[in-house]
């Protein structure tokens, strides 16, 4: 969807069994540059999208693997990112890419060849395109549940300027929505997923970039629908807290942003 990449990341041949509930899986691949580039477009390439649910690739030390940042990912309905003129994202020379893979069966036997496309530069970007995880995990929706909400507060401790925002539930997901609560007390919609879709999970870019002042917070709020009525729901007699299979659930989201 970016266009032809200057350079492809294959990863091994994935087999994935007719059946089963999959443990996630790593590929670590060694930097492909013996120098320090600057990522301005990265793309996941499913070569599966029968079978495969994500894919997560983080940048790391090899020596610290405490040392690590997001770089980039794909679920179902993403198209890659292109990141805003001045920004980048630094790939260190050293440092390895980590891929989590995580699969589902289909029925039947499959394989899966995902590719990454990078776009890049040599030259240093003037700003650090970073990726602010979200995760709250304390939650537990009764059996039956048309609507269960939930809600989680960040802090914005620095200036930021905010380019884009990925909510991530699983199939209970029923809608997601940000809002940037500035310091003076007013509230600013930033986005609202009213009619979340498991199966077309996008990245939402903003045509106009918004700036938050430090001593902001932004509220995620998210309901979910474990009821007969949800046609995707896996089992509407069962009780379901956080977990990493899809028959599980989450309360995941990114928002990609630079530091003012």
């Amino acid at each position: 969807h970016l266009g032809e990449p200057d350079h492809i990341i294959t990863l091994p041949e994935q087999k994935v069994a007719s059946e089963g509930v999959f443990d996630y899986r790593y590929e670590t691949v060694a930097n492909p540059f013996d120098h320090d580039v600057w990522l301005t477009g990265t793309e996941i390439s499913p070569g599966n999208t029968r079978v495969l649910h994500h894919v997560i690739v983080t940048a790391r030390n090899p020596q610290d693997h405490e040392q690590r940042h997001w770089v980039t990912g794909y679920a179902p309905g993403t198209q890659g990112n292109s990141y805003p003129e001045g920004s980048a994202i630094h790939l260190r020379k050293g440092w390895e890419l980590r891929f989590q893979l995580h699969y589902t069966a289909s029925g039947k036997e499959e394989t899966d060849v995902p590719r990454l496309g990078m776009q890049f530069s040599t030259e240093p970007a003037e700003h650090a395109f970073r990726t602010l995880v979200i995760a709250h995990q304390d939650f537990q929706i009764p059996p039956g549940a048309l609507e269960y909400p939930s809600e989680k507060v960040i802090k914005v401790r620095n200036p930021a300027t905010i380019y884009a925002i990925n909510p991530h539930m699983h199939f209970r997901g029923k809608r997601m929505s940000f809002d940037l609560l500035l310091p003076g007390g007013s509230t600013q919609p930033l986005l609202s997923v009213p009619n979340y879709d498991f199966n077309w999970q996008r990245t939402y870019f903003f045509e106009e970039p918004i700036r938050v002042p430090g001593g902001s917070r932004i509220v995620v709020r998210n309901a979910w629908d474990n009821s007969a009525l949800n046609p995707n729901n896996p089992n509407p007699d069962k009780s379901i807290g956080w977990g990493e299979q899809s028959f599980d659930e989450m309360f995941f989201a990114t928002i990609g942003f630079i530091e003012n």
